[in-house]
């Protein structure tokens, strides 16, 4: 954005991740700083998602881009929360893609306590894009490892919805998966009369597990959940989805297919002054 000729800043999502802002300040942390060998005069200047910080100003670039307004939208996973409507106190997206990722935005200001609780979950902690906010992200490697299974059982995405058929009719707790983030995956009790279905349910209910463990952790921590919003390649798997309402209940889908680039087009039409500050697009613009 800087190339651009915008001014050099830091979107408030964004320095959570470097572990060098004090949460409960809103600033910089000197002590983190200094741990580091830096001081806060090396960092830019503040800013939240979504403020105005320049206009491009290169010459290199397309005409009908000359002038346009410039601004950080924050982290990827909390625009795609924006993108899909997941706007509420309470409201959780469930990102399935290679990476899982589970969002939860909720009221700023936890005690130090629940923040180191939630660390320890493997949960953390940041200033959400959404202004007044925090968010808790968390994720697994649920992707990486179901589509790993697919690759060695031999099934394209074409062939999913069969293989899912089959899983939903599969047994339950035979064949057991082992390995998730780790660099193999490893499937046990691979018997007699083992059947793809039987193979891909225990990958869609081992994933679903680790999801269900964080989800819980979030909700014994800071309290009970608003809605649950899946977004993401992998929610195209029925089996999964099945797996997933088992364990976390009411769902709802959305049919949005870039959720993080719709999150990122809301705030830069703000930043625009093409909608209000709190406006988005309508829900039609959204493609199914």
């Amino acid at each position: 954005m800087r190339g651009l000729g915008g001014d050099e800043v830091t979107e408030l999502a964004l320095a959570c991740r470097t572990g060098w802002l004090d949460l409960s300040r809103r600033d910089w942390w000197p002590e983190g700083l200094a741990w580091s060998r830096a001081t806060p005069g090396l960092m830019p200047p503040l800013v939240e998602a979504g403020t105005p910080v320049g206009h491009i100003t290169r010459s290199d670039i397309h005409p009908r881009l000359r002038g346009a307004v410039l601004t950080v939208v924050g982290h990827d996973h909390q625009a795609a929360a924006v993108g899909v409507g997941a706007t509420s106190e309470g409201d959780e997206v469930d990102s399935c893609g290679t990476a899982e990722a589970i969002v939860r935005t909720i009221p700023a200001y936890l005690k130090d306590q629940q923040v180191r609780d939630l660390a320890d979950a493997g949960i953390t902690t940041d200033w959400s894009i959404q202004r007044g906010c925090w968010s808790l992200l968390a994720g697994t490697e649920g992707g990486l490892a179901m589509q790993r299974v697919l690759n060695a059982i031999g099934v394209d995405r074409d062939g999913l919805t069969a293989l899912d058929a089959s899983a939903l009719e599969a047994p339950q707790g035979r064949v057991h998966l082992e390995g998730i983030g780790t660099e193999a995956v490893h499937l046990r009790n691979i018997g007699d009369g083992v059947t793809p279905g039987e193979v891909w349910r225990a990958v869609v209910e081992a994933t679903t597990d680790e999801v269900m463990e964080l989800h819980n952790s979030m909700t014994n921590i800071v309290g009970k959940h608003q809605e649950i919003i899946v977004t993401g390649g992998w929610a195209h798997s029925a089996a999964l989805m099945a797996a997933k309402r088992r364990r976390l209940g009411a769902l709802r889908l959305s049919p949005v297919l870039e959720a993080g680039a719709r999150g990122a087009a809301i705030y830069a039409g703000r930043a625009a002054g093409v909608l209000d500050s709190n406006g988005v697009f309508p829900d039609h613009m959204a493609p199914a």
